[in-house]
């Protein structure tokens, strides 16, 4: 296993932070959290995470997010949402609006190559009111 990239931590935090009041708990499961996969599709990354079961759980599957990534090389940036399962962060997943990701390594990118930023989404709209 592997420790998560600074770049992947400043990602998850964020997006933990911005869902403190509905899962106040998550943090602390970040520190004790390791990477046991990353893909790279091409049009986004998939990055899979074990969480220590000394952090605890929450009877609860999710996703959360979503936060937005300017990367240098990337005219519109990445997105990123978290996956938890049965209360624990199970992956992180970054996705483009079209462009290739293949040249980009998430866990080489350093503070000069990305800036994130949140994206608060007025309210999510119902699946059966989208055509």
């Amino acid at each position: 296993m592997t420790p998560l990239s600074k770049f992947e931590k400043e990602v998850l935090l964020t997006i933990l932070r911005e869902n403190k009041d509905k899962y106040p708990n998550l943090e602390s499961q970040l520190e004790m959290t390791t990477v046991t996969g990353r893909e790279n599709s091409g049009a986004g990354f998939f990055v899979d995470l074990q969480a220590s079961e000394v952090a605890g759980s929450l009877p609860v599957t999710d996703i959360l997010g979503h936060v937005q990534v300017e990367v240098d090389g990337l005219q519109h940036g990445l997105g990123f949402v978290i996956f938890l399962e049965n209360g624990r962060l199970s992956m992180l997943e970054g996705f483009s609006y079209g462009e290739n990701t293949f040249d980009i390594d998430l866990s080489q990118l350093d503070n000069t190559g990305y800036k994130v930023s949140v994206i608060r989404l007025a309210s999510p709209v119902p699946i059966s009111h989208i055509e």
